[in-house]
């Protein structure tokens, strides 16, 4: 059973998994997936095609799945596909894919995003990796596994 603040907004389309925490003043969307064991602390949004593996952590002031910042970005179903076991620290922000390439943005396993990290459309962040405070991906960067 999910614990969810009631000063929280979570639309019933969302599918949230098993023993997930919302805290305070989060936003969730429609067509967000938000898988087992996920604890989000106060005010993160989660946010249009979202699918987020088990076991994540969400500090407050994550923004997940906002539109891409590209200017050709026309309004489609792009998305963001999260692994499991990553914690993305105060004030991250993931952008989901423009419409190029695959139209993905990516985060695998176990990965440690630190506070103001900024993950751009079409990324994807690999595994085992840690972006450090403030690091800002622009679109189409690809960071492989163990990288720092």
């Amino acid at each position: 059973m999910s614990n969810i603040s009631p000063l929280s907004v979570v639309d019933p389309r969302a599918a949230i998994g098993r023993d997930v925490t919302i805290g305070p003043f989060c936003l969730i969307g429609p067509h967000v997936v938000i898988g087992d064991d996920c604890i989000l602390d106060s005010h993160v949004q989660l946010t249009g095609h979202t699918t987020i593996g088990s076991g994540n952590r969400f500090w407050p002031n994550v923004v997940i799945g906002a539109e891409p910042q590209d200017k050709d970005y026309t309004g489609s179903g792009t998305t963001v596909v999260i692994g499991n076991n990553n914690q993305l620290r105060e004030g991250v922000t993931v952008n989901r894919g423009a419409d190029k390439e695959d139209g993905c943005t990516r985060i695998g396993d176990r990965n440690l995003l630190m506070s103001n990290a900024h993950v751009a459309h079409n990324c994807h962040v690999h595994n085992d990796t840690i972006l450090v405070n403030g690091v800002l991906l622009g679109g189409h960067v690809h960071v492989r596994d163990r990288a720092i």
